[in-house]
């Protein structure tokens, strides 16, 4: 199905996920099955872990059983859990692997291991992954849309504005070199030409009349 959600990371680092999928999956180890609505990304996240885990010289408790067999190999990540079904997978009971180590918690889908993992198990540093999806960011970005393909209302023109463009549409011509030409439009009230260097030019024309 078509969507258009971005999806907010680490230092809000934004993309924008264009369609979504309903998946329906249940545990391996019991009755436990759950619908989620997932949106669809070229990539989830890094691998997780970032590198090779030495779980060698681990306790795992018998009859554990394990709901990523491989976590100690670093893979890709195929779909990402929202708060919305976490908690409901989640069952009360963990274990604890020893000092330093992570711990074992239980859940609908087996057991997961958890935790922060130091060296000498892991050669890189640590690294954690989050991500988390918003809708509130598309109505900004609606509004922004809307607000560009806004045309503003043509402020009207003035009685002055309207008789100089009726004067212009009247009395323009094109001459043989392609030029308009119009007549000049004088302001039949030249009193309020006062003040400005206009004046001269009115008492020139009535010394001219006489």
């Amino acid at each position: 199905m078509k969507a258009n959600v971005p999806i907010t990371g680490i230092t809000a680092l934004r993309s924008l996920a264009r369609d979504k999928v309903f998946v329906k999956f249940r545990s391996s180890y019991g009755d436990f099955q759950a619908n989620i609505e997932c949106l669809v990304t070229p990539k989830v996240t890094g691998t997780i872990p970032n590198s090779r885990i030495d779980f060698s010289t681990w306790k795992f408790p018998d009859g554990i059983q394990l709901a990523d067999p491989r976590f100690f190999c670093p893979e890709k990540v195929d779909m990402l859990i929202g708060g919305e079904l976490f908690f409901d997978i989640l069952k009360p009971d963990h274990l604890s692997l020893g000092a330093n180590l992570p711990q074992l918690r239980d859940t609908h889908l087996g057991w997961v291991v958890a935790g922060v993992i130091n060296e000498p198990y892991v050669l890189n540093a640590v690294i954690q992954h989050a991500n988390s999806a918003s809708i509130d960011y598309i109505e900004e970005l609606m509004h922004q849309f809307w607000k560009m393909e806004e045309v503003a209302d043509a402020s009207p023109f003035s009685p002055e504005q309207l008789s100089c463009e009726a004067h212009f549409l009247s009395t323009y011509e094109r001459d043989l070199t392609g030029r308009f030409v119009v007549k000049l439009l004088f302001k039949d009230n030249v009193n309020q030409l006062d003040n400005c260097r206009f004046l001269a030019l009115k008492r020139f024309l009535m010394l001219e009349k006489r």
